[in-house]
């Protein structure tokens, strides 16, 4: 087994990230895959994928995002993605056990992420495969008033820390009814700064640039999958232009 695990990644302000990498039996180099994940690359599901892929003659790279799971720095979601997804693609892209071709491939936020890093354009990126990612706060899309719908502070909760945490003991329904709704956090037990410095600007500004893609996806022209359900490649370019 050609496995490695915990691999350190080194970003270009010092941090590092932690990969597990699963390789072809085959002697390499291979072409790569590459997930991003802040739910945890530790998972008997991810270890299955991480093996289905590299039985399919793929490198495939399972990463804790920066600041979650075994990887440094602190988590802000979705604002470092792109500058740190495209050291992570030219990473893989020069190792010994990869061909210089890279692939990125995940859901929800390793969905967005995908778009935020492709927009870097990374020169050895070849393709992505996005599923159900969530679309630009503005101007339409998770929450187009610039204001936390109350269902994410759930998901504020479930990534507060390093690790995921356990939601079921809170009783979100209850939160949700705690007024203001910026301090609903600080109401069920805990606090998030990402929840507060979001609420801190309700109009479309120059805070929210990092996490927009939507009004620049023509400026991709890679294979891309972006069906929520399925697998339909097509160039980012051609696709947006069709609607």
């Amino acid at each position: 087994m050609n496995d490695r695990y915990n691999v350190r990644v080194p970003l270009r302000d010092g941090v590092t990230l932690s990969a597990d990498v699963y390789l072809p039996a085959a002697p390499g180099p291979h072409p790569a895959i590459v997930t991003r994940t802040p739910y945890n690359k530790n998972t008997p599901e991810s270890y299955a994928k991480g093996r289905a892929m590299s039985d399919r003659g793929y490198a495939f790279v399972w990463m804790d995002v920066r600041g979650r799971g075994d990887s440094d720095g602190v988590f802000v979601p979705w604002r470092g993605e792109a500058a740190d997804g495209y050291d992570a693609v030219e990473w893989v892209a020069a190792q010994d056990w990869c061909t210089g071709d890279v692939a990125t491939w995940g859901w929800s936020y390793s969905a967005y992420s995908q778009w935020l890093t492709a927009l870097e354009q990374p020169p050895h990126l070849r393709a992505m495969i996005t599923y159900g990612s969530p679309q630009d706060p503005y101007p339409i899309g998770e929450w187009p008033t610039g204001t936390h719908p109350p269902v994410m502070l759930t998901w504020c909760r479930f990534v507060d820390g390093r690790l995921t945490q356990h939601i079921d003991a809170i009783d979100w329904p209850a939160a949700y009814e705690q007024m203001p709704i910026v301090d609903q956090d600080r109401a069920v037990g805990f606090s998030s700064d990402y929840w507060h410095a979001d609420h801190e600007h309700p109009t479309l500004d120059e805070y929210w640039e990092p996490m927009r893609y939507s009004h620049r996806i023509s400026e991709l022209d890679l294979p891309s999958s972006t069906s929520p359900a399925g697998t339909t490649t097509a160039r980012a370019r051609t696709a947006t232009s069709n609607g």
